[in-house]
């Protein structure tokens, strides 16, 4: 019968889905349900393209708020950054991008930088808290040490919030997550994530870093699943506040299911990278080491003057 079908949950529960084409009087091939359908429209924006309609008429539980920022990152965008394998250098240095999750997964992403010009994401660490698995600092430490790069690690760069002291358990002292990690060995400076921040990453991305896809200049590997689908999901919406009332809204990402990407955003904008006259070498790289031997040649010349 038209507009109505049936599935199986994963669970294995039967349901019923019910359209409201099923009812002829609503249905949009007979006049009667064209008009209800040209009244029901009135007053929703976006129409039958929005996510309130999508998911309360079409029945659409998958329909997600706001618009994607990469539509095309599957098809066009992913093909053209991603890469199977490269021989990282030995004295390629490595920056982390961290991001700590309770409900949501804890997360780390390596980047082996080769000079200004080309970075690649060489790995992520994605551990999440479960009943049948708790996670425990030590055990992300741990598994963090273990990785071939980790002995290259520069530095490693988080989400600032991890620094909130907490108070310890059966104790009157407090303590932080970054304290904690400090404890383990892994010294985690403050990332940011000031509102403004995630849009200014994606501009970066889109006007620098993946400006040119013929020669992007970061790149994913493609075991990293979850960071290529991260950027694959990342969805944007205009926000007004009582602070912009009078302007235009802004711009915001849906903070949903974006570890990875708030990861890479704190290290990519420790890094510096966002336009490229403002670019300088990343800390141990060839480009800074010579930038170093000029700038100690230029010292030296003042002197003898």
């Amino acid at each position: 019968m038209k507009g109505l079908d049936e599935y199986v949950t994963s669970s294995g529960v039967r349901v019923m889905r019910v359209h409201y084409s099923a009812d002829p009087a609503k249905d949009p091939d007979t006049p009667e349900g064209m008009r209800w359908l040209q009244n029901e429209l009135k007053g929703i924006p976006g129409g039958m393209g929005s996510t309130f309609w999508r998911q309360e008429y079409e029945v659409d539980f998958t329909a997600s708020d706001g618009e994607r920022v990469w539509p095309t990152f599957d098809s066009k965008i992913r093909p053209r950054i991603t890469y199977e394998a490269v021989d990282i250098e030995p004295h390629w240095p490595v920056y982390c991008g961290f991001d700590w999750g309770i409900a949501c997964p804890t997360v780390l992403t390596a980047h082996a930088i080769e000079s200004l010009d080309r970075s690649y994401q060489i790995d992520e660490i994605v551990m999440k808290d479960t009943p049948e698995k708790p996670l425990s600092i030590k055990s992300f430490a741990d598994a963090c040490k273990t990785r071939y790069w980790w002995d290259q690690v520069q530095s490693v760069v988080g989400d600032p919030t991890i620094w909130r002291r907490l108070p310890k358990a059966n104790e009157t002292s407090s303590i932080s997550i970054g304290d904690m990690f400090a404890d383990e060995g892994i010294h985690i400076a403050k990332g940011r994530n000031e509102p403004g921040v995630d849009m200014a990453y994606i501009s970066m991305l889109n006007t620098h870093l993946w400006a040119d896809l013929d020669n992007p200049k970061f790149m994913i590997a493609s075991h990293c699943v979850r960071t290529l689908k991260c950027y694959s999901r990342i969805r944007k919406k205009a926000v007004k506040t009582i602070s912009n009332n009078d302007k235009a809204p802004s711009e915001q990402i849906i903070s949903k299911d974006v570890d990875e990407f708030d990861a890479n955003k704190y290290i990519h904008l420790s890094l510096g990278f966002t336009e490229p006259d403002e670019l300088r070498a990343v800390p141990g790289t060839f480009e800074w080491y010579t930038q170093q031997l000029e700038e100690r040649g230029r010292i030296e010349a003042n002197i003898l003057r």
